[in-house]
């Protein structure tokens, strides 16, 4: 998935996955933030703010959030 926060700033939403389905997420064009929150992410909030910062995340069927594997975008537990 690509995001591009050149028309604002950006609120990300995700479907729920398939337990154990890898998403990776990656900022294209940026010059807003685009701020993933705690609604569908297993922590507080995942900040993609310049181009290339990234994060690779995990569902989790039984919390049902996503939980994040690594990331080069500003994570918060």
């Amino acid at each position: 998935v690509f995001t591009n926060s050149r028309g604002g700033a950006t609120t990300l939403t995700l479907a729920d996955g398939l337990n154990g389905q890898i998403l990776h997420l990656v900022m294209i064009v940026a010059g807003n933030d685009a701020t993933l929150g705690s609604t569908y992410l297993n922590g507080t909030s995942l900040l993609f703010n310049a181009v290339g910062e990234a994060a690779t995340l995990v569902f989790d069927s039984t919390s049902g959030k996503w939980n994040c594997a690594g990331a080069t975008a500003t994570y918060t537990a």
